[in-house]
């Protein structure tokens, strides 16, 4: 995750070099969800696809101290780097 502030969540994943569903969660209650498929031209210096960016709005603010992060659909839980955070 790149940006977790109010309702935006930003960042990116990839799998296998394909597009991934990605989940926000809430004190682990599913949010929000999308696929990665946002232009992000910095991940190809990197080797990744440029398209693996993601952005997730909130439906309503995380209430203060509530733990928010971002999951691999179908991963058993697995977080992405610089999950969770807290607002």
């Amino acid at each position: 995750i790149d940006s977790c502030a109010g309702q935006k969540l930003s960042g990116w994943a990839v799998a296998e070099a394909l597009a991934v569903p990605v989940i926000a969660m809430i004190d682990d209650k599913p949010v929000a969800a999308n696929l990665t498929a946002v232009d992000r031209p910095d991940l190809e210096k990197h080797g990744f696809p440029a398209d693996a960016g993601f952005n997730l709005t909130l439906v309503k603010p995380a209430a203060a101290g509530s733990e928010i992060k971002v999951v691999f659909y179908g991963s058993d839980g697995r977080s992405l780097a610089g999950s969770p955070c807290r607002q």
